[in-house]
């Protein structure tokens, strides 16, 4: 009999992609090039820094070259779609953006977004421009939220926290109003228009809020302890 040992270790290789792939600036650096090396292939495996990155006569990604091996074709051999493969380009931005690198993370889910909307993913990248503190990006990024489901409570909260930040408190203020009018269930609403008043002084609104709270859900907690701590 003959025997066979399997080779279970995973081995880098030069490789082509199936379909080209967006390759400007924001994802050339570094940092970048090693996330996105890693993220095209499912071994989840760091590129060897002498990796070469090779793009078409538009700029964008073909194939990526390890060493002296010359990148073969996407696939061993010719045949019928039953079903063509399709990047992921959300996990792709997802990848960047865990990574906090907004810029490039945007260069995949603007795509992704394009191709289908989807008002979490909106919320998620206005969340990442906030904490670098990039207000513009963040807002815009809220409204989007808000434009694709009008109801985004998260979404909501959100630019109205931001705009508390910046001390904009009538767009605050307003931000809360609309939420509490489409979202009324969502207690923090309620508490993050509450705060807004407190921080202008006005306490006596700042109680009405939480009363209209406790009108909503009058088994609510959180109303009865900050009209306690209102007193």
């Amino acid at each position: 009999s003959t025997s066979i040992t399997a080779v279970n270790t995973p081995v880098t290789r030069s490789f082509r992609l199936l379909e080209p792939l967006p390759y400007p600036k924001a994802v050339q650096g570094t940092r970048e090039r090693a996330i996105l090396g890693k993220y095209l292939r499912d071994l989840r495996r760091e590129l060897p820094p002498d990796a070469r990155f090779i793009t078409d006569d538009r700029g964008q990604l073909t194939a990526i070259q390890i060493g002296d091996e010359v990148p073969g074709d996407a696939l061993p051999c010719a045949g019928i779609w039953i079903a063509r493969p399709s990047r992921n380009l959300v996990k792709l931005g997802a990848a960047f953006y865990i990574e906090n690198l907004p810029d490039a993370a945007l260069v995949y889910l603007n795509d992704a977004l394009a191709m289908a909307p989807n008002a979490d993913a909106a919320n998620g990248l206005g969340l990442m421009f906030a904490r670098q503190g990039r207000f513009n990006e963040a807002r815009d990024w809220f409204q989007k939220a808000i434009t694709l489901q009008r109801d985004h409570a998260g979404a909501i909260n959100n630019i109205g926290v931001l705009y508390g930040e910046r001390r904009q408190f009538q767009d605050a203020i307003a931000a809360f109003e609309y939420g509490i009018q489409v979202a009324p269930d969502d207690d923090t609403l309620y508490l993050n228009l509450g705060r807004i008043h407190i921080q202008m002084g006005e306490r006596e609104r700042a109680r009405n809020v939480m009363q209209r709270l406790l009108e909503r859900k009058p088994g609510s907690q959180l109303a009865r302890r900050a009209l306690e701590e209102l007193r």
